[in-house]
């Protein structure tokens, strides 16, 4: 130690490199030994994320390619099509082909050709191309081959607008015997909706044909105009040899590193490229390489002021490694809260997908168990308040009465919560029939005259000429509706109050509060429109917001007096939505309410 002491003495210059060399090359080694391992993890994280996104973008496309060629499936088995087609009824057909482009907003245009290619019909309507012979086309082949559905490969097409497109198309066939194909063109937008809401951090998304050819890319916005050749790139290339995988390469474009995953979409020779900068990993150690740095750095000017001061060189070494020590520590511990913190999310983000997929299970299950005994109660209290089990006197069948509403209210309520739960877990199956507007809209009132003779509360029925028809729903959870909307009415009707049920017939409505655009896929439908309004309270505008959410109650403090489950509205809502339809209210504080809702005459098939 005196030898080493006697050559540092020698040179102020050694006292400061040593002083400054013994601290810097072990903190170095530890600050690159953290962020080689930070960076290696986020690597990691940020490649199984990438994969996700690309699993998550084909399945999307792959969903969203076999609904399509399901909705042309049944499309083309329409008999009253089939049998123009035979005719070569052009104007027939064309009808049918705009239905289904109304009914199937994403589709650009649809033709039907027939078994010799020669086209027979398109839509939109363009005169030049019928009778051109498209037998030479992929879409073509791919039918014919098998007769099935096909989607093809993309082509140029030669019709206005010029653009990059594929067909997805399904045979016509009669009893056995194909009679030609339908062909749908999907709009520019295809993809961007199918994608719609997938994230890719500071990446892209590029889709590309069975030829190499970029089909799709997040930057180039809606349309690609011109085929663009990306054939020679080497992960396009194993795409189209059906590979899969993910590497690090240099995006050919800005010419910087990046995150490259690739897979085939399924059996139609498409391929899925998704591209993320390598720098996002850097991102998040930005703050750490600050810190870490800064930390350094101060190590370091420590180290050259008691390496000057050789005096106190010991002690600066102990103090040094004490203090390296305890920032190695807090760097372990707040890497373990970090991934403590992270689990715990997970987990908490379980539990709540699993809570709300029992919520479900549970409301159904509870209620269904609950209506037996609820029957049991009502039927046995029917039976005490009839006499079948003795005279009671005056205070006894009050009780019982007591017993009988507010058993049969419970059990109201648990029906409720029994139809919300089906709804809600899509298990609730219409049963459409044809019935009159009149009949149900009498019988629902007919069971509320005897509480509107007690309230003095007059009941009108307003069914306008061209709304006195028949009507294509389930009978039963149209009344219901009724049913729902004349009680909630009546109960906040004051006495001496007038409700009002007025029935019309609308035109060019949408399912919605507004009116459709022209030439919009509901603009030609006709609508049946119910509205029940009253003379009571109303509704102020903060509690419009909750009148359809399950067991929202208005929290006025007029509203608090009225019994009520705060489950009829929001059933009746989902109950007309059921129905493809539309219900809203128009009320103001004190000035009365009117609910208003629409279905449509005929429901879809």
């Amino acid at each position: 130690m005196n030898a080493l002491t006697e050559w540092l003495m020698k040179s102020k210059l050694r006292i400061i490199l040593i002083g400054l060399l013994i601290p810097s090359i072990p903190l170095l080694m530890l600050a690159g030994f953290i962020y080689l391992r930070l960076a290696d993890d986020m690597s990691q994280l940020l490649k199984s994320k990438i994969a996700m996104i690309v699993t998550n973008v084909e399945d999307r496309i792959e969903s969203g390619l076999a609904r399509d060629l399901a909705v042309g499936q049944t499309f083309a088995t329409r008999p009253h099509l089939l049998t123009m087609i035979e005719q070569g009824d052009l104007d027939w057909m064309n009808r049918h082909l705009q239905h289904l482009i109304e009914n199937m907003e994403h589709m650009d245009r649809v033709t039907i050709v027939n078994t010799k290619g020669i086209q027979l019909a398109n839509y939109p309507f363009t005169h030049e191309t019928i009778g051109m012979d498209f037998s030479g086309r992929d879409y073509f082949g791919g039918v014919t081959k098998h007769w099935s559905p096909y989607v093809s490969d993309f082509f140029l097409r030669t019709a206005e607008p010029m653009r990059y497109v594929f067909s997805i198309s399904v045979p016509l066939i009669k009893e056995g015997v194909p009679l030609g194909i339908l062909n749908m063109q999907p709009k520019a937008d295809y993809f961007d909706r199918l994608l719609e809401g997938t994230i890719v951090p500071d990446g892209h998304i590029i889709i590309v044909d069975s030829k190499g050819y970029l089909v799709y890319s997040s930057f180039a916005g809606d349309e690609i105009l011109d085929p663009i050749d990306l054939s020679a790139l080497p992960v396009v290339q194993k795409l189209m040899q059906g590979q899969s995988g993910l590497e690090e390469t240099i995006d050919a474009e800005t010419n910087v590193p990046v995150f490259t995953s690739y897979r085939p979409v399924g059996d139609y020779g498409w391929g899925i490229i998704v591209d993320v900068p390598t720098r996002v990993v850097m991102a998040p150690l930005a703050g750490i390489i600050t810190w870490m740095a800064a930390v350094t750095l101060l190590l370091l000017l420590a180290g050259g002021f008691f390496g000057y001061r050789w005096s106190l060189m010991l002690e600066s070494e102990k103090n040094f490694a004490a203090n390296l020590h305890q920032k190695t520590a807090e760097l372990i511990v707040k890497n373990n809260q970090l991934t403590q913190m992270n689990e715990e999310t997970e987990r908490l983000n379980q539990q709540l997908a699993d809570a709300s997929m029992a919520k479900t299970s549970f409301l159904a299950n509870v209620s269904h168990e609950l209506r037996t005994p609820m029957n049991s109660i009502i039927g046995f209290s029917q039976i005490l308040e009839d006499g079948f089990a003795g005279e009671l006197n005056e205070k006894q069948k009050e009780y019982v009465g007591y017993i009988q509403s507010s058993g049969t209210h419970l059990l109201s309520l648990i029906n409720d919560i029994l139809d919300l739960s089906k709804v809600e877990a899509g298990k609730m199956v219409l049963e459409p029939g044809r019935f009159p507007v009149r009949n149900a809209l009498e019988e629902a009132a007919a069971q509320f005259m005897d509480r509107c003779r007690e309230q003095n509360i007059q009941l009108k029925i307003d069914l306008e000429p061209q709304a006195d028809l028949e009507l294509e729903a389930d009978e039963r959870k149209f009344k219901q509706v009724l049913l729902n909307l004349l009680s909630n009415a009546i109960k906040f009707s004051p006495d001496g109050g007038l409700v009002s049920v007025t029935a019309s017939l609308t035109i060019k409505k949408a399912v919605g509060l507004s009116m459709p655009e022209e030439g919009s896929a509901l603009a030609d439908r006709e609508f049946i429109e119910i509205a029940v309004s009253d003379t009571g309270i109303g509704i102020s505008l903060e509690d419009q917001s909750k009148l359809f959410k399950p067991f929202s109650r208005l929290e006025s403090a007029c509203c608090k007096n009225y019994e009520g489950t705060g489950l009829g509205l929001a059933l009746t809502k989902r109950l007309v939505e059921l129905h493809h339809g539309q219900i809203w209210v128009k009320s103001e504080f004190g000035q009365g309410s009117i609910f208003t809702f629409i279905l449509p005459l005929k429901q879809a098939g």
